[in-house]
């Protein structure tokens, strides 16, 4: 891809890794550390990342100038496995809170950094996994397949087709991205269904060029994920609960929708909320600690298919950071 940054991971030194690895194995068997998607670290015995303890600091460039590595690959993998754990309040945990988490979610937390070679150039993963991570969506097994629109499939498919051609060294015109941003743009209105509007707004999301990306693909992918792990959730809860839920997301689909609007952009959301009754004593009921004690145990009988996928996902990242290590004439 042209236009890239070269990294070097670890900087080539082999101790440099194992010193800092062992570092964050320590504090992640000592449950003294969160898998959470940004750059955080402190010496005041506050909560820290594991980007941060793997560089020690919290600066975007120095961590890449201690690891030799990409931020926002950091930011992934860690943000990949938040995807998949829950969070809740532990007075004995460290900073009250306690983790929970499959196995094999769990143990991509250190995989990602064992499987990295030293002197490896990984500047190319995140931008391969958004296009795996894409093609995973357009699957014709894709969970939320049914709700894909035949206007953000096409979308998608030509994102698709340009970063394939950016991975090939073929340069795009700026005239193609915006074109398909438009045609995104246009594709994502009007949808009623709340799970085809977020795979609508996933896809416009993701109408830029990869390289350029890459660095703000985390939230994007959190988001999606986050709607994706309450689809899966839905068939558990009741008929009721589902009312509410599909009523909720409704609401702030409405609210996102509204706040496209500069006149609207920058009212409070509790106002754009006032403009459907319905839809915001839906969002309040979905608030409610009950309601949200149901959907947690929905996403709990729904974790089996989460995690396969999840896992799934973990293993293409993995693949990618293996392979980037391994000599140039062997990747595309």
């Amino acid at each position: 891809m042209s236009g890239a940054t070269h990294y070097c991971a670890f900087r080539g030194e082999p101790a440099r890794k194992s010193e800092m690895v062992e570092r964050v194995r320590a504090k992640w068997s000592q449950g003294q550390v969160f898998p959470l998607a940004y750059l955080k670290w402190r010496t005041d015995g506050g909560m820290v990342t594991m980007s941060g303890i793997l560089a020690e600091t919290q600066d975007p460039e120095q961590f890449i100038e201690r690891t030799g590595l990409p931020l926002e690959l950091a930011i992934l993998c860690e943000g990949v496995v938040y995807s998949g754990v829950e969070f809740s309040e532990d007075e004995n945990g460290p900073w009250g809170m306690s983790m929970q988490g499959s196995v094999p979610i769990l143990a991509f937390a250190m995989e990602w950094l064992d499987a990295i070679a030293v002197g490896a150039d990984l500047g190319g993963v995140v931008p391969r996994f958004m296009h795996s991570f894409l093609a995973s969506v357009l699957a014709p097994d894709f969970a939320m397949a049914a709700h894909l629109s035949p206007a953000v499939r096409s979308c998608a498919e030509r994102i698709s087709g340009l970063w394939t051609r950016e991975m090939d060294g073929v340069a795009v015109a700026p005239k193609e991205w915006r074109s398909v941003r438009a045609d995104a743009m246009r594709a994502s209105e009007g949808h009623g269904d709340p799970w085809s509007y977020s795979l609508a707004e996933l896809v416009e999301s993701l109408a830029w060029p990869a390289r350029g990306l890459a660095p703000e693909f985390v939230p994007i992918f959190q988001v999606f994920m986050k709607d994706w792990r309450q689809f899966l959730a839905a068939p558990y809860l009741g008929i009721e609960d589902r009312e509410i839920q599909m009523q909720s997301l409704i609401g702030l689909c409405e609210v996102n929708r509204a706040m496209r609007d500069p006149e609207l952009a920058e009212l409070p959301i509790e106002t754009l909320l006032e403009r459907s009754p319905h839809t915001k004593d839906a969002v309040l009921a979905s608030m409610q600690p009950e309601m949200q004690a149901r959907l947690k145990a929905a996403k709990q009988q729904a974790q089996p298919e989460s995690d396969r996928v999840l896992r799934q996902l973990m293993d293409v990242l993995r693949g990618l950071i293996e392979a980037a290590g391994q000599p140039r004439s062997n990747l595309a």
